[in-house]
């Protein structure tokens, strides 16, 4: 009986975890409206990062005021590394579409060789906000060790890959999963998948501070 009382007291494991939820669903929200102008995709995510690195850590205050203190703090920077990496990031794509029409011995080549930098180009994506983030920086200092991080903690590296890049293989590879897994990060995903990520990147970003 105690403990039935306990598990649903404010202080209670349940309430907690209830908690946990409410606010990551408004963290969802948050991330998708300040999403909305596309531009601004890079300012959004490290304010998401911002608060779930401090949720991991059991240190956050303020969802709203948290998130939008990151938001306008990092906006310049967060824009820059964002725009940057798209960029790189189209590029890179295109290059790879041309050579797929080339009809040349060393084609294949080079699609292999660009595909590696479209794989470290996205590793570094994975680091770049919660390490801006976390941390004050130049923009190409932030674009450095996101990449030296991605290859010196490979085993992190790889879950994010999992976490990150897996349900969307999924949802391509099972079409009839695409409604359903649209739904879920327009509802929690992406906070939820940041939430997760922030376990795995606490560990790493820690050795650093």
């Amino acid at each position: 009986m105690n403990s039935s009382k306990h598990l649903f007291s404010l202080d209670g494991k349940l309430f907690h975890i209830l908690s946990r939820i409410a606010d990551l669903i408004l963290l969802n929200v948050l991330w998708l409206i300040t999403s909305v102008p596309i531009i601004t995709i890079g300012a959004s995510t490290t304010a998401l990062y911002y608060v779930v690195l401090k949720m991991v850590k059991n240190e956050e205050s303020y969802i709203i005021r948290s998130y939008f203190h990151s938001f306008c703090g990092n906006l310049r920077q967060s824009t820059t590394l964002w725009l940057l990496l798209l960029t790189t990031g189209s590029l890179v794509s295109y290059d790879i579409s041309i050579c797929a029409q080339l009809d040349s011995p060393y084609a294949k080549t080079c699609q292999t060789l660009l595909a590696f930098i479209g794989l470290i180009i996205l590793a570094s994506a994975f680091y770049a906000f919660p390490v801006l983030a976390r941390f004050d920086n130049t923009v190409r200092l932030i674009l450095k060790n996101a990449v030296l991080m991605a290859a010196a903690h490979l085993p992190s590296t790889i879950l994010l890959f999992l976490l990150y890049i897996g349900p969307l293989l999924i949802m391509l590879r099972f079409p009839v999963m695409m409604i359903s897994g649209i739904y879920f990060y327009l509802f929690i995903g992406v906070s939820a998948t940041a939430w997760i990520a922030s376990l795995i990147l606490r560990r790493v970003l820690d050795r650093y501070v």
